[in-house]
This record gives C-alpha cells, structure tokens and sequence, in this order.
C-alpha cells in the first residue's frame, strides 16, 4: 500500500496565503500601534531601583484538571498542589469525577446546555483558595496563587451554579482571614482577560475593543507596572469581594511570549506593593518568560500530563469485563499507546 503524503501543491499555496496575512498583520499593526501612542496612560511605576522583599516563608499555589473524553461519558481529573520555599509538597486531590458528579440539573445556560468544563474550572479555582487556607495556618510570609483574587464581571453568568457558590465563599474567606493573620496575598494572573483600565477611558473604539495587557504591551518595560499605585478595580457584580483586592499590570521581560501580567494584591500585600514586584522580578527571568520560578515549578507539577491520564485509562479498561469495554470507547477513537 502506497504511504500518504501531503499534496505539494496545496502545501505552497498555504505558505503563500500565510505571507501574505503576514505582511497584512505587519502594516495594521504599525498603523495600530502610532494610533496607540497618543493614549499613552500617566504615572506608569517601575521598580527596577526598588528593594525586593526577602520572605522567608513562602506558598506558591496552583490547580490542575485533565479531560479524558469517552464515548458514553467523560472522566475529570482535577488536584491542587502547594510548594513551599523548602520544597515541601502539599496535595488537594486528585479527585476523579465524571459528568454525573459534576453536573448541576438546575443551571442551563443561554445556549440551552450545561458547560461541564466550566464547572469543572470552577472546582479547580476553589480548591486553590481551600489550600491557600490551609496553608495560612503555618504562618507564612507570603502566599502567592496561580490566578486572580479579583472576580471579575464575566462570572456572573456563573452566578446560578453551586459550584461558583462555593469558589466565591473560598474567596472571600481567603480575603477576611488574610487581613485577620495580616498575611500577604498576590494573585498572578498570567493571561490576564480584564479591561479594567480601557473601559474606564472614552477610548475610540479600536482601542477600547483591546484588553488591558494588549494595550499596555505597547508601552510597558521590564520592571514597570501600571496603574501605579495599584488600584481597585471598578466592577458591577461583586464588588463586596473586588473592593476588598488591588490590581496593577507588570512587566518581568522585555520580550516575552506574555503580555503584561495581572498582580491581584490583599489590603496586606499592596501596603508593600513595590516591593513585592520586585521580588517577583527578582525571582523571575528568560527561561520561564517572566513567570516566577516557584510558580513556574508548581504549574508543570500539578498539571496531569497526558502520560498520566493515558495510564489511568489503560488501568480502567483493564478492570472492566470484556463485554463491557464498549462503555470506556475514546470519544473520537484515538489511540492510547
């Protein structure tokens, strides 16, 4: 039998449409960003000459969830894992949960289904928190989780499951424990999604239409963070929780895969916020693209690879009588290897 190979002709004609979008991205964002610069904002902070904090005591935090999609059902893999500066590991998890479990009769939503995976996001995001507790009783210096203590707008479509319930509860209990310890709080956002600054600016729509670290992007450096000080953001829904943290835009590379991060700060945190930066800038460099080493560390370790995932099938599949092994089908019929 003859191998198959990929028609030449069509491989050329790909490339050629790919330049040519190159070329049109490249002039549009020239033209974008001389448009831009005129709405430069003021009082961008930098911390490059400012001293680091030295904690001694510290958590990073973050959570994980792995899908296996199945023909009859999905499988959810999810944990939580913190690291502190000794390298001690503290585990949440991992919970194997399948639709059933997660799915929560009493919320549709506008599309007319339930959005298993946002549940599931959600599950993720509190057990975070409830290890950021947990970790509180130690006493450490600093606590800094993989996300945002912020809530944003967005979550309201949230509101009606009780999975949210729950991850808000966590949230604001971090919040009222953490000033109660006075124990520092930061949230790094690494992929930020807020227009908590464009939207407070009659900004041409263009502009307005960009998110906050795409429109930062153009003129923050290595070391500058904006707003500066960090501020509150103005929000509609939630504001018990948001009014309670801080937000300001960093920049720990020059060139970076990244945009500007999000720093969410506790009233603790943000008393020392230049500080904090510059820690975080300190312990930070090229080989995680910005991305505090720490954090960096507990985000691969919590992840459930695939190799992981793939072996956990296998042992099902194992365990289950001949007969019945039609129920554990791959949904597309990939191969386990």
């Amino acid at each position: 039998m003859k191998s198959a190979t990929t028609n030449l002709e069509a491989i050329l004609s790909l490339k050629e449409k790919i330049s040519k979008i190159s070329e049109e991205l490249e002039r549009a964002g020239y033209e974008e960003i001389k448009n831009i610069e005129k709405y430069k904002p003021q009082r961008i902070g930098s911390v490059i000459s400012a001293k680091a904090k030295e904690p001694r005591n510290i958590v990073f935090i973050d959570a994980g969830s792995q899908e296996i999609s199945l023909a009859i059902d999905s499988i959810y893999l999810i944990s939580a894992l913190a690291i502190n500066q000794d390298g001690e590991k503290k585990f949440k998890g991992p919970y194997i949960k399948t639709t059933p479990e997660i799915k929560e009769e009493e919320y549709i939503d506008k599309e007319g289904y339930l959005r298993v995976r946002d549940v599931v996001s959600l599950i993720r995001e509190n057990m975070i928190f409830q290890l950021a507790i947990e970790a509180m009783k130690e006493n450490p210096d600093i606590i800094v989780i993989d996300g945002p203590l912020i809530i944003r707008d967005a979550f309201i479509r949230y509101s009606g499951l009780k999975a949210f319930e729950n991850f808000l509860n966590s949230v604001k209990e971090l919040g009222s424990l953490s000033v109660e310890k006075n124990i520092p709080i930061i949230g790094f956002v690494k992929r930020p999604q807020s227009k908590f600054y464009v939207r407070t600016k009659n900004f041409p729509r263009n502009i307005s239409d960009l998110r906050d670290p795409v429109f930062l992007d153009v003129f923050l450096r290595k070391g500058d963070n904006f707003p500066d000080p960090p501020i509150t953001p103005e929000v509609k829904s939630f504001k018990d929780v948001s009014s309670s943290y801080f937000y300001t835009y960093f920049k720990t590379q020059e060139k970076s895969i990244y945009p500007p991060f999000r720093i969410d700060f506790n009233s603790v945190a943000v008393k020392n916020y230049r500080e904090w930066l510059k820690w975080l800038l300190k312990n930070s460099g090229p080989s995680t693209d910005g991305i505090p080493y720490m954090l960096d560390k507990v985000d691969k370790e919590v992840k459930m690879k695939e190799i992981l995932s793939n072996q956990l099938y296998k042992e099902m599949r194992r365990k289950i009588p001949l007969k019945l092994k039609y129920l554990c089908k791959l949904k597309w019929g990939e191969k386990i290897e």
